[in-house]
């Protein structure tokens, strides 16, 4: 594997590790809001 290769991969990698746990974060959050409204 090339070296331009590996570090556009580990880069690419890292960036959709990123995206996922964004995505997480924001389902936590909904699920959050959902369980505080249904406090009331």
């Amino acid at each position: 594997m090339s070296i331009i290769r590996k570090i556009w991969y580990d880069r690419a990698h890292v960036e959709g590790c990123f995206v996922v746990s964004k995505h997480r974060l924001k389902i936590a959050l909904l699920d959050v809001a959902v369980w505080h409204n249904s406090e009331y």
